[in-house]
């Protein structure tokens, strides 16, 4: 309407339209100008497939821009050719061409679609006063207080029995005003840390990162040290009951158990409320030792423990390995039937190599957890368990380095397959899995032992 009444002309409306958000230097109308075409499906939820929301969000921009400049409906012509319609196939994909190329994420894009910067002048003045009011604050370290019905939230969340506390305001970098609000229905924080690249979860995996969560939200332990280890011992305890149970089975047997164990916990996940449900929760910003570091280096500080406790975890499985338990157990590996007539039970082994697995997956999960800063039940979901095996095969089992690079191979591997052959990266994943096997059927590590063999020869 302010474009007619300021008598705008149509080619300029038409571009501002269109593409306000794409000219030089825009202005915040130009940019509210474009705000229907940032009207389509959005990517809501937990872990959205982005590449398919983006997709969709594209065909309906062409749709919109067909029916609203050239008056013509274009569905049609993304499957297929009508003998009598203007545009043909072919046509309708030139177009997509276009708005194929144009950034579709926008500003400040999470997991919920794309976001533009927009605030009017009144909440730009709102926003500055409340700037220079947290700063004020802060120096005095004093919690920020406004109302919780202040009409200047940009959106107010309709929930029942809500928990109004004035701490859980605050405002993010790009003046937005947001609001973390704890709700009846047990629904996750407004605010969400939650990265779609979570990936590699499992069964064990995911009892981890609840017990972890679970211990931060209900019993307001925030010490990520403490947490890991509760949740190593818990998950443990878990692995413990269920292994005599799982080493009765083998091959694709024992498999298939654990991806049913996984499939009843994520649907026991789903349906408890008070957990979160399908959205999870969100967990609160861990400390070392009771000492909280800054945002700014918290993800520093989590990596640098991840490290030190990934190191000294690989030199006490070493020293398992190269005991006689550890021993058996690569016995067992090996011929299974051997080892009983020897007099030890394979039996024993596998639930105590299991028990060690579980405490270790449990860790972490818990680890994921804090690092992300939420929890949700697709940390069990069984798909995401073929990307330890994935690791598993390509690493073996003869080197503890080859883990950290089989890891990184997966990841660039299905990041540049999603990149450049969306349609078709879950091929590409498998055929390298299956020349994985093909050439390197002992791993990764293989090369790693090999090389450490000859540098002892050489000395």
């Amino acid at each position: 309407m302010k474009s007619f009444n300021d008598n705008i002309p149509f080619d300029r409306f038409t571009v501002e339209q269109l593409a306000g958000d794409l000219l030089p230097a825009s202005t915040d109308d130009q940019k509210l100008a474009t705000g229907f075409h940032r009207q389509a499906m959005q990517a809501k939820g937990n872990n959205p497939r982005k590449e398919e929301f983006r997709i969709k969000g594209i065909v309906d921009r062409i749709n919109t821009t067909g029916r609203t400049w050239l008056g013509l409906t274009l569905e049609c012509a993304e499957c297929h050719d009508h003998k009598y319609d203007p545009i043909s196939q072919k046509e309708y994909y030139k177009i997509f061409a276009i708005f194929n190329n144009i950034p579709h994420l926008g500003s400040g894009y999470n997991t919920h679609g794309p976001r533009m910067k927009y605030l009017s002048a009144d909440d730009k003045t709102r926003a500055k006063e409340l700037q220079n009011k947290i700063k004020n604050l802060s120096t005095k370290n004093s919690a920020l207080n406004f109302p919780v019905h202040s009409k200047h939230l940009l959106a107010e969340w309709k929930r029942p029995k809500r928990l109004k506390d004035p701490k859980l305001f605050s405002l993010t970098s790009d003046l937005t005003i947001v609001s973390k609000i704890k709700t009846t229905s047990s629904v996750a924080d407004i605010v969400s840390k939650y990265d779609w690249k979570a990936g590699q979860r499992s069964f064990v995996f995911g009892i981890g990162g609840y017990t972890a969560g679970l211990l931060g939200t209900q019993a307001g332990l925030t010490d990520a040290m403490l947490l890991l280890f509760v949740s190593f011992l818990f998950t443990g305890l878990v692995g413990l009951i269920i292994a005599p149970l799982l080493a009765r089975y083998r091959d694709i047997f024992f498999a298939m158990l654990s991806l049913a164990f996984s499939m009843v916990l994520y649907g026991i996940l789903i349906k408890i409320d008070a957990i979160g449900g399908s959205d999870g929760f969100v967990l609160p910003e861990s400390t070392y030792f009771g000492i909280k570091p800054s945002s700014e280096y918290a993800d520093y500080v989590l990596y640098v423990v991840a490290i030190i406790m990934t190191g000294f975890i690989s030199i006490l499985l070493r020293y398992y390995y190269d005991s006689t338990p550890g021993l058996i157990a690569l016995a067992v590996r090996e011929n299974e039937l051997r080892v009983e007539y020897l007099g030890s039970s394979a039996f024993n082994v596998a639930v105590l190599n299991f028990t060690i697995a579980a405490g270790l997956g449990g860790m972490g999960g818990a680890l994921n957890g804090i690092a992300l800063g939420h929890i949700d039940p697709e940390f069990t979901y069984w798909t995401t368990s073929g990307e330890f095996v994935f690791i598993s095969i390509l690493a073996g089992y003869l080197s503890v380095p080859a883990v950290f690079l089989a890891a990184l191979l997966l990841e660039l591997v299905r990041s540049f397959s999603g990149r450049y052959f969306p349609d078709t990266w879950q091929l590409i994943l498998g055929l390298f899995l299956i020349l994985s096997i093909i050439f390197i059927p002992s791993g990764i590590g293989s090369f790693f032992k090999q090389f450490f063999d000859r540098l002892k020869k050489s000395k």
